[in-house]
């Protein structure tokens, strides 16, 4: 018991610590220049360079918008994921080579949230991505039945039922054999 009270003190403390750095530099942002908040994107912790990424993708700068270019190619998912959403949000079209190569990420939440982002440009080259992601497990699939519904034009509701209407949509259909015999 007293290890499972350990886990929950350090994984508050944590949480604590991830709010306090995004507090922090969302506070910078409005308090601080646009270089300034260049700067954090450089940040040890990845909470805070994500909330210098959607403040940055508020000033809609060139130079912001190189900056959100650059960090697609961060250590932490959660900082890609956050660039590839901004790029998308602000319709960036200088970024789909960045966002194509985003699309094989090794993690599932930034290649679909990439493929959204070329959704809202209105290109459609991470549709296959999406449907091989729909069907595999994990918090990914929400973002792939919203993508796969804005590429498509379906409107599967975002569901458990309407997961499942798209994982039946996605799939190839089960071959039946019919055994006979010959007399």
């Amino acid at each position: 018991m007293d290890n499972l009270y350990q886990r929950n003190i350090t994984r508050r403390g944590a949480r604590k610590k991830a709010i306090a750095g995004a507090a922090a530099a969302l506070e910078l942002g409005r308090n601080t220049g646009l270089f300034k908040l260049i700067s954090l994107c450089d940040d040890t912790d990845p909470e805070v360079r994500i909330s210098a990424i959607k403040t940055l993708a508020q000033h809609r700068g060139n130079d912001a918008i190189q900056t959100i270019k650059h960090r697609i190619n961060d250590s932490s998912a959660k900082v890609r994921t956050a660039a590839c959403k901004a790029l998308g949000e602000l319709r960036v079209h200088q970024a789909k080579i960045q966002l194509y190569d985003a699309l094989n990420d090794r993690d599932h939440m930034v290649s679909c949230t990439a493929a959204e982002a070329l959704a809202f440009m209105g290109d459609n080259m991470g549709l296959n991505t999406v449907k091989k992601l729909i069907i595999q497990p994990g918090p990914h699939r929400w973002t792939a039945l919203r993508t796969l519904n804005k590429l498509t034009g379906r409107d599967y509701p975002i569901n458990e039922n309407g997961l499942q209407k798209a994982i039946d949509w996605v799939s190839p259909p089960k071959k039946k054999f019919v055994l006979f015999s010959i007399r």
